[in-house]
């Protein structure tokens, strides 16, 4: 189910009604490199989880489509990564929301998985549309946009599948921006709400709810 705190969050920053669906396609994005120990690949879901029905007959086409992305290592972390994911029209009615997990080792592999995930539901599930998505990584948005180099080799192989789908938008149709992380608290609680929600920092702190 989903988490009252997403749901309060949905209700507080969008007009959504979640229900839980299966997105069409696997979004995550493979990783050369092992998941750390104590998750195997095959307990990896291969398919995100829609929270909301699609309501994109509301917005028209020629609108930009806001897309915030985030992604978590959880704590502790164990290799996988939450992938959150807001999909926003132009006026800021929330369209959809999906969370989902990948393999990843460090926080900007997740920053990284979270992208194209979202490049690639974007892609399938509202093509030939502008986008402009939304990421509070900073060094993802300067390696992407050339000011930042990219020094390791896991982080080599899923910049250029970003760059790859990122280059597949026909010109001037897409754009890559940061913003702070206090304006992305949806997408991240997404992204927890994929590696069973807050309650698990909770428990781990020793927090009774």
């Amino acid at each position: 189910m989903v988490s009252r705190f997403v749901r309060a969050l949905l209700h507080r920053f969008g007009d959504c009604r979640p229900d839980i669906q299966s997105a069409p396609d696997p979004v995550a994005a493979p990783v050369t490199t092992p998941p750390a120990a104590g998750v195997s690949r095959d307990e990896l879901p291969n398919r995100s989880r829609d929270l909301s029905r699609p309501r994109i007959q509301s917005v028209r086409l020629t609108e930009w489509l806001i897309v915030q992305i985030d992604g978590t290592l959880g704590f502790p972390a164990r290799g996988v990564a939450g992938l959150g994911m807001l999909v926003r029209s132009e006026r800021g009615a929330v369209i959809r929301v999906y969370c989902g997990r990948a393999p990843a080792r460090t926080s900007q592999e997740a920053e990284y998985q979270a992208l194209i995930a979202a490049l690639r539901l974007i892609r399938h599930d509202f093509p030939n549309r502008r986008v402009r998505c939304l990421t509070d990584s900073r060094l993802v948005v300067e390696q992407l946009n050339g000011v930042a180099a990219v020094r390791t080799e896991p982080i080599r192989l899923l910049y250029q599948t970003a760059r790859e789908l990122i280059d597949q938008f026909p010109p001037a149709t897409f754009e890559l921006v940061r913003i702070p992380r206090d304006l992305n608290r949806l997408a991240d609680a997404l992204a927890w709400e994929a590696l069973g929600g807050r309650h698990a920092l909770l428990r781990q702190a020793g927090v009774r709810r």
